[in-house]
């Protein structure tokens, strides 16, 4: 566990699945919704289900970012890192 900024860093449980599926596919929402075609976005919140959060986590390894004990953040790393951080929190 790291800490910076009132952040912290921690490996992803099972049990945090919920809370990040909602945050992918928020943020598939906001940031892609303006740019990409509504199959495209549908093709990206179907991509990111649970089964494919789980695969990734369980392949690679994926981090929740934290700020007062709610995850605003994640990212995996297999090949390459995907990472996703809460809209109204990035700066």
């Amino acid at each position: 566990m790291c800490k910076r900024c009132d952040i912290t860093i921690r490996k992803f449980k099972s049990s945090d699945l919920d809370t990040v599926r909602g945050l992918i596919q928020n943020t598939i929402d906001v940031c892609y919704s303006d740019v990409y075609s509504k199959e495209a976005v549908l093709f990206f919140k179907d991509w990111h289900c649970d089964d494919n959060v789980l695969k990734d986590a369980n392949e690679g390894h994926t981090i929740v970012l934290e700020r007062v004990s709610r995850i605003i953040g994640t990212g995996t790393i297999i090949t390459a890192l995907g990472l996703i951080i809460l809209s109204n929190v990035k700066k």
